[in-house]
């Protein structure tokens, strides 16, 4: 599977004939072959590589169409065609638009999307791709609107990969940002393109925070790494590869122009199509281009690790003000992080509102002009890849523009004060919960979103801390307007936005124990009892958010009711709806009840360790930890390996002391040899989350103290909670 050998393939299979057989091609000839099996044939391939070939064979059902002269099909479970329409909806507006965006048809005569019903991830076999249930099957009525986004992007990104990975492979593992990075760009383009009511680009400034955080640690690896074994290739398939990836592409098309990008991208595709190629050949084409030192620029940003810190503060002198800028590598590890510089396509929003974009060579820069006491705000529209502080004076004067700003802005600047919060603690903790305060009315679900996120960070570094219940009194003070004024209930008319961002606020109010939120939610869920989940009594995204918060809050009695309703459920959103409102509990004694239940037969791999996950995800890692070591064997078994990579490393990062990272370090060495793990970025993760934690704890204390005053917090909210 060396992505630099390419071959053509004619795959033959011998099946009962009943089943059905997929591959790369469609079927040449199919004829009888013994009793009750028959030998099918398919086509020859074109050249490629080796690890994209695919066969299925099932008793499948499809769903099809044809678009431009490709037969594009859905391909389930008996029984499941109909549940695909929306996934072929998708692809029939996705193969048109990028077919004229790479003015390349699409090469092969068909597409098959697969749904593998035992769970898996998404994987871009040429003219076969498969995908988990999550990620194709849409039920209308049914599924959320939070699903029906998350299909639209996963289908978008995976046929994106029919040309950035398949009919271009990158020559070797070092490159695969070349095929995940892009194809990740590509999936939020072609998203923001069909849904401009989704706002796409602005829920992708959020989804890059993960490779932010990542790349803030002293064990960031640059996107373009060296891979020299299967391990470190499996390692490779992370946020950075992906998000960071698709996050400089989207800065350097800001950079060089929409237009000016895409005929680089056109000639990339046509010079090296059925072929291999490299980052070098991708600079190359845009260099020809665009007359831009395209190269020079990029480099710094693919070939090492982290992203930068640019610091913004302003003099005035005779009237005339000078704004300072700095860069320097943000990190919340300064101890261990090695200095690096950047060529920062720098966005910059003056006070008339011009937007200019300049190249940041160097440590610092000076720009002379403007009015004293009025601050440009840098990257404002979120396309650039680096974190923004201003300095003291320079955030006053921001924080009073905050309610005007654009949302983009708004979010940024929240998310950027708080990243710099956790590097350095006291006067920046200050700073974000100002901003909360000042923002806390704003009217637009992506800055509520954002607020609640931030909201949620918190509240993880006050677990077993005498600031929680103070922390979170002021969170639900915050968060309750919000809920009145968007209410219960879907209105007509109401935005994308507003649909999926209600029961996010519905499920935080009820992690912040808001006693009229869980009574609600128990009402609502004994009534959604009755009508056994019936789809026509809530929305999807409302009936998911009620079951959430009353198994946060359930008794044995109501605790036992859900886990029975998730073993019946016939869709995974459901059982994982379900089975992770169970995992969400507080009960010592109904906790370890939830673990049991990932074991349980009919319970998937990938459930089960979600289940898992979800508990320590709660506050209750050690019970989640010990529960694993307990039970390696039986939960890993079920997972693929990606599968049990993700799954042991997002549990063991859940731990935030510094003997904890020893623990799960060490036990990792004697019993998980056969596991794909990066040790020293999991030990980075947990004792820079320890030592941040030590950072903001006591600044948020001294904050809520002055604040918020030593008023009386409400009791836990619910007295049923007994757990037995």
């Amino acid at each position: 599977d060396e992505p630099d050998m390419r071959a053509t393939f004619q795959l033959t299979v011998r099946v009962p004939t009943a089943v059905k057989a997929v591959s790369n091609m469609p079927v040449a000839s199919s004829v009888p072959d013994g009793k009750g099996f028959k030998r099918v044939t398919f086509g020859r391939t074109p050249p490629m590589a080796t690890y994209l070939i695919v066969m299925c064979a099932g008793r499948f059902q499809t769903i099809g169409q044809e678009v431009g002269g490709v037969k594009v099909r859905v391909v389930t479970p008996m029984g499941r065609a109909a549940d695909g329409k929306y996934a072929l909806s998708v692809a029939a507006r996705v193969l048109p638009y990028y077919t004229k965006y790479f003015a390349i048809a699409y090469p092969l005569p068909k597409l098959d999307l697969i749904d593998l019903p035992a769970g898996g991830d998404g994987m871009e076999n040429w003219g076969g791709i498969t995908f988990g249930e999550d990620e194709l099957l849409f039920i209308p009525g049914h599924s959320s609107e939070r699903t029906r986004r998350r299909i639209f992007v996963f289908v978008a990104h995976e046929i994106a990969h029919q040309w950035f990975g398949d009919l271009v492979t990158m020559k070797w593992w070092n490159d695969l940002w070349l095929n995940e990075g892009f194809a990740t760009w590509m999936e939020q383009k072609a998203t923001a393109h069909f849904n401009p009511a989704w706002k796409e680009w602005l829920a992708f400034s959020v989804d890059r925070g993960a490779a932010m955080d990542d790349d803030a640690m002293a064990t960031a690896h640059p996107i373009q790494q060296r891979i020299d074994s299967v391990q470190e290739a499996d390692q490779a398939f992370d946020d950075i590869t992906y998000d960071k990836g698709g996050a400089v592409i989207r800065m350097l098309e800001t950079w060089l122009g929409p237009r000016v990008f895409r005929a680089g991208i056109r000639r990339y595709i046509a010079a090296h199509r059925y072929g291999n190629a490299t980052t070098a050949d991708l600079w190359t084409a845009l260099d020809a281009v665009s007359h831009q030192p395209v190269a020079r620029v990029a480099g710094t940003w693919t070939a090492q690790a982290g992203l930068p810190l640019v610091t913004l503060s302003t003099t005035c002198r005779g009237g005339v003000r000078t704004v300072h800028l700095d860069q320097q590598r943000f990190t919340v590890d300064p101890r261990h992080a090695q200095p690096e510089l950047w060529q920062i396509p720098l966005t910059v929003r003056d006070e008339r509102g011009g937007v200019h974009t300049l190249l940041m060579s160097g440590h610092r820069l000076a720009l002379r002009g403007g009015t004293c006491g009025d601050v440009p705000v840098l990257n404002p529209d979120a396309t650039g890849y680096y974190r923004v502080h201003y300095a003291s004076n320079a955030f006053t004067a921001v924080a009073r523009l905050a309610p005007g700003l654009p949302t983009a802005e708004k979010n940024q600047l929240i998310r950027d004060t708080w990243a710099v919060a956790q590097a350095r603690g006291a006067h920046s903790v200050a700073q974000t919960l100002t901003l909360l305060r000042v923002l806390g009315h704003d009217a637009d679900p992506a800055v509520q979103g954002t607020i609640v996120d931030v909201l949620s960070d918190v509240d993880a570094f006050t677990r077993h801390t005498p600031e929680r219940d103070r922390f979170r009194a002021f969170a639900r003070h915050l968060l309750r307007p919000e809920l009145k004024r968007i209410g219960w209930k879907e209105r007509a008319g109401e935005s994308f936005r507003v649909a999926i961002f209600r029961p996010t606020l519905i499920e935080a109010l009820g992690q912040f124990n808001d006693r009229n939120v869980v009574a609600r939610c128990q009402e609502m869920f004994e009534s959604l009892q009755r009508h056994a989940l019936a789809r026509q009594t809530v929305s999807p995204g409302l009936r998911n958010a009620i079951i959430a918060v009353t198994g946060e809050h359930a008794n044995r009695l109501e605790f036992e009711q859900i886990a029975d309703l998730a073993r019946l459920a016939d869709s995974l959103e459901m059982k994982e709806t379900l089975y992770g409102a169970l995992a969400g509990n507080d009960s010592p004694v109904l906790i370890r009840r939830a673990l049991a239940l990932s074991l349980e037969p009919g319970v998937t791999g990938h459930t089960g360790g979600s289940i898992v996950q979800k508990v320590a995800d709660a506050g209750h890692t050690r019970l989640a930890w010990n529960f694993f070591v307990a039970n390696q064997k039986a939960l890993l078994s079920r997972m693929s390996v990606f599968g049990q990579s993700d799954f042991v490393t997002s549990l063991m990062e859940d731990f935030d002391t510094n003997a904890a990272a020893n623990m799960v370090t060490r036990y990792a060495k004697e019993r998980l040899t056969s596991v794909p793990l990066h040790l020293g970025r999991i030990n980075d993760v947990v004792r820079c989350t320890a030592a941040v934690k030590k950072r903001v704890l006591p600044a948020l204390g001294a904050w809520l103290a002055i604040h918020t005053g030593r008023r009386t917090t409400q009791r836990r909210t619910s007295t049923r909670h007994t757990g037995g």
